[in-house]
This record gives C-alpha cells, sequence and structure tokens, in this order.
C-alpha cells in the first residue's frame, strides 16, 4: 500500500526482537529497527563497560519527561558506539545479506 521506502525505521519491543529479525529488516528491507535491549544482553554490558572505561564520545541533550503530570526538563548525558559486534545471530543472518562485517550501533 505503502511502496518502497514508506518508512526506515523502525521501534521494537526487546521481547520480539531476535537477530535474524533486525538483519533481515536492516540489511534485507532498509529499515532500522530502534530496540530497547534488557540489561542482561550482552550487547547492553558491552556498552555499560565502554562508557565506564571512558572509551565511549558523550554528548549533553535535553530531556523532556512528564511526572505526575508536571513536565521535568534535565540535561542527560549520553554515549553512543557502532561498531557493536557481540549479538552472534545478528552477525550470522547480517552475512547472508551484506557479506563485509555487519555492526550494530547502541546508545
Amino acid at each position: 500500500m505503502g511502496g518502497e521506502e514508506v518508512m526506515d525505521r523502525l521501534l521494537m519491543d526487546a521481547l520480539y526482537t531476535d537477530g535474524p529479525l533486525l538483519a533481515w529488516l536492516e540489511y534485507g528491507c532498509g529499515i532500522y529497527a530502534l530496540v530497547r535491549l534488557p540489561e542482561e544482553r550482552s550487547l547492553y554490558v558491552d556498552l555499560q563497560g565502554l562508557a565506564k572505561g571512558n572509551l565511549l564520545d558523550w554528548e549533553e541533550r535535553t530531556d523532556v519527561r512528564y511526572v505526575a503530570g508536571r513536565k521535568q526538563v534535565r540535561r542527560i548525558s549520553v554515549a553512543m558506539d557502532s561498531n557493536l559486534t557481540s549479538w552472534d545471530s545478528f552477525l550470522e543472518a547480517a552475512a547472508s545479506y551484506e557479506g563485509e562485517n555487519p555492526t550494530l550501533w547502541g546508545r
């Protein structure tokens, strides 16, 4: 109905996300999936380790949220990395689409 290129980002729940699905979306369909991972996932632990070792570039951002009906504005620090490779099933599935050094990014 919408045709090609109707979507380039998809917000997903980690409960339904696995490596082959992420690889298919990104390399097969050109859709970047945004997923909040549970803290026990290796990728999340890797990011925490990189952040603790000051091996990531940090940026200041403004965060707006509502708490008990009141607007709260705060400054937060955000770090990201684009060369993460600790999700084995993603790497295996992505290799069948792209073949060269597939990576994930995390923030």
